[in-house]
This record gives C-alpha cells, sequence and structure tokens, in this order.
C-alpha cells in the first residue's frame, strides 16, 4: 500500500480481557437493570462512566 493510501484508524478496538464469574453477574445484573442489550454495551458504559467520575474527582 502506498503511503498516501494510508488505512484510516478504526474508530473501536477489540480488547481481550478476564472477569471472574461473580464480576461477570454483577456486569449482567447492572446492564440488565438499566435494559443493555448485551455484555460488551454494558461494559463500555461501565468504563467510560468510571472514567467521568474520575476525571470529576480529580478537577474537584
Amino acid at each position: 500500500m502506498k503511503e498516501s493510501q494510508a488505512r484510516p484508524k478504526p474508530e473501536h478496538h477489540r480488547i481481550g480481557t478476564t472477569f471472574t464469574d461473580d464480576e461477570i453477574e454483577s456486569i449482567d445484573a447492572w446492564g440488565f437493570a438499566r435494559r443493555i442489550r448485551n455484555r460488551s454495551e454494558a461494559i463500555r458504559r461501565l468504563v467510560s462512566q468510571a472514567l467521568i467520575q474520575e476525571v470529576k474527582t480529580a478537577t474537584d
């Protein structure tokens, strides 16, 4: 591929991680209570909320 034909960066990145059974149960229960359709979306939202809270805490 020529330099001028570089591939665009993907908007999403796939990562692999391991959770305990208890963590998975908690994630699933959290997502179900909020009507989140799948585990991946629940994890994305949990991470997003944690990062937002971290920024708020750091700026206080």
